[in-house]
């Protein structure tokens, strides 16, 4: 059996000058988060809106606000845990918005909303 020292997990804390490499890797999870939090915003407003100017019912707007929520909470906890063990916090809070922008916005905009105001005014027909 292999016994672990602290010395053999990685330390955030320990690396001060990141490599490119290291910056590159970051800028692909925020790209990768990004892209992933559009996707689960586009599918929730489809699933939950109102279409064609019809309100949408109470139930589906409250499962609207609770989806947001948790879009939001999955895509801010790796980018939180991050922070917590980097010298670099500032360029990781700046980085770490990017994907939790739209949801967030959508969040807001879902807890402001009514029944009747939660709609699209897109058809299909």
């Amino acid at each position: 059996m292999t016994e672990y020292r602290d010395t053999d997990l990685l330390d955030l804390r320990e690396l001060t000058d990141w490599s490119l490499g290291w910056w590159m890797v970051v800028v692909l999870a925020t790209v990768a988060g990004a892209a992933a939090t559009f996707a689960a915003t586009v599918v929730i407003e489809f699933m939950t809106t109102g279409v064609c100017h019809e309100p949408t019912t109470a139930e589906a707007l409250r499962t609207a606000r609770w989806s947001f929520a948790g879009v939001v909470a999955v895509a801010a906890l790796p980018w939180v845990l991050a922070i917590l063990r980097s010298p670099h916090r500032t360029r990781l809070v700046v980085l770490g918005l990017v994907p939790l922008l739209l949801p967030g916005l959508r969040l807001v905009q879902a807890l402001q909303a009514s029944p009747a105001t939660w709609t699209s005014d897109w058809c299909l027909f």
